[in-house]
């Protein structure tokens, strides 16, 4: 099976199928948004904000988008959505051979990971309609 940095999960809850490739994404010129969403449980907001600013900044230097919500309500209240917006695959692909050499944002990273838990992280395309 493909690597997850070569794949973007193509899987619905009732229906089994094979991960879709990133370059099957620019077929026919057509380039579609790719986001990465996380849901992150712990750390205060006092905690969690200095981080999300430093990590949002660094991203732009990327090219990459950032946004950062709490949930508000419902089981994952208190939790964090972080959602990361790359312009298509190329970009994507792009980004994560810089991330993984970039060493504030190594930081960063292992600076969040002392208070809070990756719950899931999932990959999605924006549909042109």
């Amino acid at each position: 099976m493909p690597s997850f940095s070569t794949t973007v999960s193509a899987t619905h809850p009732y229906v089994h199928r094979e991960p879709v490739p990133l370059a099957a994404l620019q077929s026919g010129g057509n380039q579609m948004t790719l986001s990465a969403i996380s849901h992150y449980r712990g750390g205060a907001i006092d905690e969690v904000a200095p981080l999300a600013q430093t990590l949002k900044a660094i991203y732009l230097k990327y090219g990459v988008g950032y946004r950062l919500s709490r949930f508000q309500t419902g089981p994952n209240e208190g939790d964090w959505l972080v959602v990361v917006t790359y312009a298509d695959a190329t970009a994507y692909e792009k980004a994560q051979a810089l991330f993984a050499q970039d060493p504030e944002l190594q930081q960063v990273f292992i600076e969040i990971a002392k208070f809070a838990k990756r719950i899931s992280r999932e990959m999605v395309v924006d549909l042109a309609l």
